[in-house]
């Protein structure tokens, strides 16, 4: 998957770039398949793959063990002595180096699921952790309820014909609004945004957080979380889920904007908060400040939103997918050459009789029976 992955994030890279004035939604929808792709690649291998070794296992059990290792270790000196026969050639060399690449893989196999799993294991500590955290909030938000801005949140959700009831809350412990849950959604503001921020601007919050339970971003975002566990190997993986959290938050913008009518208003709510983030900082959102001020740029001059194409990232990605294809390829071919176990005692068959006939002299009876042949001079002088 790692060349894969990289082919993957490339394409994705040239599709936004060429979306880049499109609607938001167009950009999304391109990076969540370019995600759902990096999880059916390597699910689809790792199924075939098992099919294959499932289908193969009662009939290596069958042939004897003594042959096949005589047949294996055969077939292993014939394709080195042709390895060894051939020119130092560029694709001799990149066969040789697909071969190490393969072997060394193989032979660490072990020991890079270990890795694997301890990384798997610990990212999805972390992850529990956090929604462990994000409980903890919902429940001291239930504590502490508005009634102004209850009522707000329920005009702002008939709007976007929101079945299910939302809650509000309000918590001391975070400094940004935020939006948990899926079956019973709740928008928590933070306390000291209720009061020290103007009313309009606080209520283009919330028309942003309510924006995301119309979409149901959360379990969107958990199930990316738990893509980002599995794949967390491969940078391309955390490149396209970044992308896919930047045009999630612009399309919650434009919702925003759809309900409010005002697009500046929301840009200085936006402002407003990360002034706030910056006087009360916070680890846990202290990397927010660069996505905001994106999205207040996007705000004000949507014509001046389009990124160019980022040709530092598409240029190593490239190469990273066209060297492992071609180390890919050459393995394979380079053991397509080999004859394998199963195909070893069908090749014995033909061949050995083969030479046998190619060895044995002809009779005079034989030459005399074959009508379309001349006898040899020679060998009708002997015959006499």
């Amino acid at each position: 998957f790692v060349w894969q992955g990289a082919l993957i994030a490339l394409v994705t890279a040239v599709a936004l770039f060429v979306l880049r004035r499109a609607n938001a939604q167009w950009r999304y929808a391109v990076a969540c398949a370019a995600l759902c792709l990096c999880v059916i690649v390597p699910s689809s291998y790792v199924v075939q793959h098992w099919a294959d070794r499932s289908e193969a296992a009662p009939i290596t059990s069958s042939l004897q063990v003594s042959d096949d290792r005589e047949l294996a270790a055969q077939s292993q000196k014939e394709a080195s002595e042709s390895l060894s026969l051939q020119s130092a050639s560029v694709t001799d060399q990149v066969q040789s180096i697909a071969l190490r690449v393969q072997n060394f893989v193989s032979q660490q196999a072990s020991a890079i699921v270990l890795l694997w799993a301890f990384g798997v294991m610990a990212l999805a500590v972390r992850l529990l952790a956090g929604v462990s955290w994000v409980r903890q909030q919902v429940a001291h938000a239930e504590q502490h309820t508005h009634a102004e801005w209850q009522s707000k949140l329920d005009r702002f959700a008939q709007r976007l014909h929101i079945r299910a009831p939302l809650r509000l809350g309000l918590s001391d412990q975070l400094e940004s609004p935020m939006t948990a849950g899926w079956w019973r959604p709740m928008v928590i503001l933070p306390s000291a945004l209720v009061t020290g921020m103007p009313p309009d601007l606080l209520e283009a919050l919330l028309a942003h957080e309510v924006a995301h339970i119309k979409r149901f971003d959360y379990v969107v975002n958990l199930l990316q979380s738990a893509i980002e566990i599995v794949l967390f190997y491969h940078p391309a993986v955390w490149w396209i889920s970044k992308q896919i959290r930047i045009e999630r938050e612009q399309i919650a913008d434009d919702l925003a904007v759809g309900l409010l009518g005002e697009p500046r208003r929301l840009a200085l709510a936006l402002s407003e908060l990360e002034q706030f983030q910056f006087i009360n900082p916070q680890p846990a959102l202290s990397a927010q400040g660069e996505n905001l001020m994106l999205r207040i740029k996007r705000l004000i001059k949507p014509e001046l939103s389009a990124k160019p194409f980022a040709w530092k990232l598409a240029v190593p990605m490239f190469g990273i997918s066209a060297a492992c294809a071609v180390l890919v390829a050459q393995a394979s071919a380079v053991e397509n050459k080999a004859p394998t176990v199963l195909e070893a005692p069908k090749a014995a068959l033909v061949s050995v009789p083969a030479v046998a006939l190619a060895a044995a002299p002809m009779s005079a009876e034989a030459l005399a029976a074959a009508p379309d042949q001349k006898p040899n001079k020679r060998l009708d002088a002997k015959a006499n």
